[in-house]
């Protein structure tokens, strides 16, 4: 995994920008310096993901959570399933932070 964003908005993503399992389910962890689970229990996280390599569904996702782990503590968790493989662009939005990342949403 490597780190990408600002410190208004980032993530982390794997090494080699693929996420097969997004086309299933997955967790997507988000954080902020913004972000402070005792005020915001459910973040105004938006999400949109469009297809950019063939037609699917734009995806959007405006409900948002928080978890912890041991390893960054607190931080903002939104469950993404999209409805096919292939080059994905995610649009991340929070409290007027913005993020764009690619993933590749390879076929198992």
């Amino acid at each position: 995994m490597f780190w990408v964003g600002q410190a208004g908005l980032w993530t982390a993503l794997p090494a080699d920008g693929r996420w097969p399992q997004l086309a299933h389910g997955d967790k997507f962890w988000w954080w902020s310096q913004w972000f402070d689970v005792k005020q915001d229990e459910t973040p105004d996280l938006h999400l949109v993901a469009t297809r950019l390599d063939g037609p699917a569904a734009t995806v959007e996702l405006t409900e948002a959570t928080n978890a912890y782990h041991p390893s960054f503590e607190w931080a903002m968790l939104a469950g993404v399933e999209l409805p096919s493989p292939g080059c994905w662009q995610i649009v991340a939005n929070y409290k007027g932070e913005q993020l764009t990342v690619v993933i590749d949403v390879a076929a198992e």
